[in-house]
């Protein structure tokens, strides 16, 4: 006997000794009142894996050191433009980032106003003062995103550490490129 025949037979055999619900009379239909409360959800909307991934991403942005690819980059290409360009690529890393916290966000603090809308009708003040509690915190996060976006246009907040990296990195390389072809022109002729 295969697998798959033990598992269909043991299928039949367990939906034989179900009991058999009794049909309902649609003639003559009793009434229950069904509680409201079993259909309020008292907890708030839990974050996503996506949102996680994205708050480790923004982390690991702001904590990324750079050194190496501005000096690899300084030495390459040493050109000051080239600089200017690696440090705006970094920025606009960020600010993507940034950005889509603050819209995750966003969308959180909208589930969250739809929930009070509906707790408000019962009456749950516990409830209630829990969720408006979660969605300031949210707000207040929003708004912490908001200034941080502000600060990585200027070199500063998240922006700090791996534009500054890249900056020292690519004036290391730079110099690496310099003193290298001051070596081959010295010995050269």
């Amino acid at each position: 006997m295969s697998f798959m025949s033990r598992i269909f037979q043991r299928a039949e055999k367990d939906t034989a000794t179900k009991v058999a619900v009794a049909p309902v009379d649609l003639a003559n239909p009793t009434t229950t009142l069904v509680e409201q409360e079993l259909f309020i959800d008292r907890e708030p909307p839990s974050p996503t894996k996506e949102s996680m991934r994205t708050l480790t991403r923004l982390e690991e942005l702001a904590s990324t050191d750079h050194r190496e690819a501005g000096r690899l980059d300084g030495f390459t290409y040493h050109d000051m433009t080239i600089c200017g360009q690696g440090i705006e690529r970094i920025k606009a890393e960020i600010r993507c980032a940034l950005e889509q916290e603050v819209n995750r966000i966003g969308r959180f603090v909208d589930l969250l106003d739809v929930e009070i809308r509906k707790i408000q009708d019962t009456g749950s003040a516990n409830l209630l003062l829990d969720l408006q509690a979660n969605r300031d915190q949210m707000e207040r996060d929003r708004y912490r995103l908001n200034e941080q976006q502000m600060l990585v246009v200027g070199n500063s907040g998240l922006a700090d550490l791996p534009t500054t990296t890249y900056e020292a990195g690519f004036r290391q390389g730079y110099r690496e490129y310099l003193e290298s072809m001051n070596f081959i022109l010295k010995y050269q002729g």
